[in-house]
């Protein structure tokens, strides 16, 4: 895998979690972007393939995604599933 260019995602680390806003408002930046959603998706697949080994030939990974009522849970649910689509991952929308 290639390493993508370098993008600061140390900002939205809270603990374990993966926070940020992704929804732009009059008082907030948008700080979940396109771009980092799909740089957590690589990291994502990253640690699938090398930290959980399940990077294998005779098995395609293939991955659920979910997600719950928040107004931006669609947008962040499509660049997911495209990223992952792009980068060879058989994808479930549940």
């Amino acid at each position: 895998m290639t390493k993508p260019s370098e993008v600061n995602l140390a900002t939205l680390q809270n603990g374990s979690d993966i926070r940020g806003i992704a929804i732009q408002t009059k008082n907030n930046d948008l700080t979940l972007t396109d771009e980092r959603i799909e740089k957590i998706i690589f990291g994502f697949l990253v640690w699938l393939k090398e930290i959980k080994n399940l990077d294998s030939e005779l098995v395609k990974l293939k991955v659920a995604i979910g997600y719950d009522s928040r107004l931006s849970a669609d947008r962040i649910k499509q660049i997911a599933i495209d990223t992952l689509i792009k980068l060879g991952i058989d994808v479930v929308d549940v």
